[in-house]
């Protein structure tokens, strides 16, 4: 028996997780063979309802992945060092709008 769980647990505690909805549409155009995309991105928080969760909007997978790096790292996940950067650089061009 471990000696870190509480007594009668038989299960180590389940890790720290997040879950996220990703909702994607493509646009109506009138370009023939062109369909760009969007999508949003909303991370679900067991304390807030729904329709006040965070949201990010992206129209590349890049920005998906970058919407979700700073979630992984709160949770103690690892990151690339190249998404790391991607991350960074993204955040200062932001602030320079």
């Amino acid at each position: 028996m471990r000696s870190d769980l509480p007594a009668g647990d038989d299960e180590p505690p389940a890790p720290p997780s997040l879950s996220f909805v990703v909702r994607i549409w493509c646009e109506r155009s009138a370009a023939a063979g062109r369909r760009p995309w969007h999508g949003r991105l909303t991370v679900v928080q067991p304390e807030r309802r729904f329709a006040e969760a965070p949201q990010i909007s992206f129209r590349t997978l890049d920005q998906l992945v970058l919407g979700i790096v700073p979630y992984l790292e709160r949770m103690g996940g690892t990151v690339s060092a190249y998404w790391r950067l991607r991350w960074l650089l993204a955040l200062l061009g932001r602030s320079k709008r």
